[in-house]
């Protein structure tokens, strides 16, 4: 339980593939020397336009708090193009790539350009200059990364002086936000399966005792995965989430067995050691024979240089592995502990009365 506090909920579509794979080579090459790899989108609404020398300086402030950010490769805003048209209007002097005087002057650079120029202007101002479009290169490809930068620009945007205003979008957002939601909705989903798993081994085995001791050997695999995760330091990604699952569908599968053999071998057997003893030898066999096939076709995954595979195969061959140990061997021990305390609802059969 301790070991599921550093379990982290992460999504890097980079690290998908090996680092040494020429196309992972080529984005990082890209990411470190040229530009980001994903872009935050940010709409800035600006009532007396962008050409508004009133509302240069928040914009020029806004752009510099962003790209202060770790991980932030640059920030580009519509006053690059006032700026390069200053510049290219004092023969490219670099000592001019500034912003102009006034608003008059930079309406007079605009107007200048022709009309190809004047629509591909058209993606980055809009609604006649008072909407501006701002794109922030991150170079980290990490989901969390992403949203940590998209929620501090959140805050930047919300200090905006009046009468401006902005918010944040862009397909790489939304991408990100339903990558973590799908997270989220699989740890739902997992949570009713739960609930609804042991009511049905509690109307299977009618003895409440009986479906908490079950309890034991299906959450120990799942814990036991989610620690060996946080151990290698294995993100919880919309691939690896389903884990969980796995595992309990192949555990509660085998502690029915279990539990319903010991409780059809009292039946015959007059000690619960016995009992136990009896189910083991019926039902230990084939469940090891199960685990053993399932777990050959998942670590066969492991050869998978898709890493999301990868993980998946190995880490449910693992939980599949402790899921038949705690079955195996949890369940009688807490059994035994049990009855000597109270009953578990395991009556054995009477012991054969004497005829002397």
């Amino acid at each position: 339980l301790y070991s599921l506090t550093f379990l982290r909920v992460e999504s890097n579509t980079l690290s998908f593939l090996p680092e040494d794979l020429e196309p992972v080579q080529h984005y990082l090459f890209v990411s470190e020397r040229l530009t980001g790899l994903d872009s935050l989108e940010i709409v800035v609404e600006a009532p007396n336009g962008w050409l508004d020398d009133r509302c240069w300086g928040a914009m020029e402030s806004l752009t510099d708090e962003l790209s202060k950010q770790p991980g932030v490769a640059r920030v580009v805003s519509p006053l690059d193009l006032i700026k390069k048209l200053n510049q290219w209007d004092h023969d490219f002097d670099p000592a001019f790539y500034v912003l102009p005087e006034n608003t008059a002057a930079a309406q007079a650079l605009v107007d200048e350009l022709d009309e190809a120029a004047q629509e591909e202007l058209s993606r980055i101002v809009a609604e006649n200059g008072t909407v501006m479009r701002l794109s922030v290169l991150i170079r980290d490809a990490s989901t969390s990364h992403f949203l940590d930068i998209a929620r501090q620009a959140g805050e930047f945007l919300n200090n905006l002086p009046p009468p401006m205003t902005g918010y944040i979008t862009g397909i790489v957002l939304l991408l990100a936000e339903a990558e973590l939601g799908l997270v989220t909705t699989q740890i739902t989903s997992f949570s009713f399966a739960f609930v609804s798993i042991f009511l049905c081994i509690l109307i299977g085995l009618r003895s409440w005792r009986l479906t908490l001791v079950s309890f034991a050997p299906n959450l120990l695999p799942i814990l036991c995965t989610f620690g060996l995760m946080a151990l290698l330091d294995v993100p919880l990604d919309c691939a690896t989430v389903m884990v969980a699952s796995v595992a309990l569908g192949i555990a509660v599968d085998n502690a029915i067995h279990m539990l319903s053999a010991c409780k059809q071998s009292l039946r015959s057997e007059h000690t619960l050691a016995a009992a136990v003893e009896a189910a083991l030898g019926r039902v230990g066999p084939p469940i090891t024979i199960s685990t053993a096939t399932a777990c050959i076709g998942f670590f066969a995954m492991g050869w998978s240089v898709f890493v999301p595979i990868h993980y998946f195969g190995i880490l449910c061959g693992f939980a599949m592995i402790v899921a038949l140990v705690a079955d195996i061997m949890l369940i009688p021990a807490i059994l035994q502990v049990l009855s000597a305390r109270t009953s578990v609802g395991l009556e054995c059969a009477p012991p054969p009365q004497s005829t002397e």
